[in-house]
């Protein structure tokens, strides 16, 4: 009798078990494929903008990157929410929201430091870099492209290295460091052209026709100007993210 109860018990719970069973999984299915489902529209709208962007129509990429941004947080991805923000950040700098655009780079930084996204920290720092070029505080930009380019080293990236170098020329140039900006716009110039990298090329051949007019050197001035201009006309997409 008591063998017999344990055998409807056990087959019971097995019934209720194989009857729950397909139930959950179908739940749990249908969850991951509700968030594959809108994280693929929220790569479409990423994408969008970054088509709006090299197209200059940087109103219409922010409203892409916006949308992007609220599914990513729905469904808490975290690493496209960080380069979401770094494009936003981008986008608002060029129209000269500059509040918002180092309150999207800060988030952005935030983030790829929290994932332990290494690249990701160097590009935010580049660009906060440039941010802060662009606005003539030089003294903070040098910062962060020290910070970048110690974590460019470190992971080996020579695209990311030479921009660094860009801006951190730059930077001295502009705080009357002119040995200092040549020693960086060279180091530039010599990744640039190893890696086929010709819009950092152009840069790095600005900023040392900068440096030498400076210096009074009129020849040498106007050689790597004319360099770079050459570069400068031959690129179509004039948008450049690290």
């Amino acid at each position: 009798m008591t063998s017999r109860f344990y055998s409807v018990a056990f087959v019971l719970i097995i019934s209720i078990l194989g009857f729950g069973l397909p139930s959950d999984l179908s739940l749990i299915t249908a969850q991951a494929q509700t968030i594959q489902s809108r994280k693929n529209d929220a790569n479409r709208l990423f994408e969008q903008g970054k088509e709006k962007v090299k197209i200059s129509q940087f109103e219409s990429a922010l409203q892409s990157f916006q949308k992007a941004l609220i599914i990513y947080q729905n469904i808490a991805d975290r690493s496209s929410e960080g380069k979401t923000l770094l494009y936003m950040g981008l986008s608002y700098g060029s129209i000269n929201k500059f509040d918002k655009a180092f309150e999207n780079l800060q988030q952005s930084l935030a983030i790829m430091r929290e994932i332990k996204d290494r690249k990701g920290e160097a590009q935010v720092l580049g660009n906060l870099c440039n941010a802060y070029a662009y606005k003539r505080e030089f003294e903070i930009a040098l910062q962060y492209a020290q910070q970048a380019l110690v974590i460019d080293r470190e992971i080996k990236d020579k695209r990311g290295e030479g921009q660094d170098l860009v801006c951190q020329g730059l930077s001295y140039y502009f705080r009357g460091k002119y040995d200092k900006a040549i020693e960086s716009f060279q180091a530039s110039l010599t990744i640039a052209r190893g890696i086929k990298a010709q819009a950092i090329e152009g840069q790095a051949l600005a900023g040392l026709s900068a440096v030498y007019d400076k210096l009074g050197q009129k020849k040498k001035a106007e050689d790597y100007l004319g360099q770079s201009l050459a570069i400068t006309l031959q690129l179509k997409d004039t948008f450049v993210i690290r």
